[in-house]
């Protein structure tokens, strides 16, 4: 068995593994009244759920949540969210919780990838809006270290492409280009 041999982020201050959300764990999240009403969160919470068993991931830290990133199908997608109108083949982002003690990008690192594959196989990419940073609307700058892709129309919409994302996993994986994977037999360690 191999494993990837490199710099790996470890969880830091009692942060684990990122979790995938249920209904249940929506009270939980402390999202600001402002955000979105109960009934339209438990609406698009209950889409997602129907169609891929979930709704989100969130990661804990602390006993609280460090962060949580909140998906929908399209058609849950409340009718005043900026994503609104999202592709049907893709899942729309609705939430994006982060502590404001903890780096945004960092927990992010985390929330993205387990999203991403849990639902690569599901849908083609995952879209969001883009804004100054609110909880509906990450900021442009976080979308983009985390692999979104900004597209023509509408104005504010991201999207995270699985379709990019697969070849260029591929090509790490095979050793070309920059900032490649090396994978080396179980018990092996990285030479300097």
């Amino acid at each position: 068995m191999a494993r990837i041999v490199g710099k790996v982020d470890e969880p830091r201050h009692g942060a684990k593994a990122a979790l995938l959300l249920g209904l249940s764990d929506l009270a939980t999240l402390d999202l600001p009244p402002s955000s979105l009403s109960t009934a339209d969160l438990e609406r698009a919470a209950t889409a997602a759920v129907d169609a891929w068993g979930f709704c989100g991931v969130g990661l804990r830290w602390n006993h609280s949540w460090a962060g949580a990133i909140l998906i929908t199908t399209d058609a849950g997608v409340p009718r005043t969210h900026p994503v609104l109108g999202s592709d049907p083949h893709a899942a729309a982002m609705i939430v994006h919780l982060s502590n404001p003690s903890l780096s945004s990008f960092v927990v992010g690192r985390r929330l993205i990838p387990t999203l991403s594959s849990h639902l690569h196989q599901r849908v083609l990419g995952i879209e969001a809006h883009s804004s100054s940073g609110t909880i509906l609307a990450p900021s442009p700058a976080w979308l983009t270290r985390m692999g979104f892709r900004r597209l023509r129309y509408p104005i504010g919409r991201y999207r995270l492409d699985f379709t990019a994302l697969a070849i260029k996993l591929l090509t790490r994986l095979q050793g070309v280009g920059r900032g490649s994977v090396l994978l080396a037999p179980q018990g092996a360690t990285r030479e300097a």
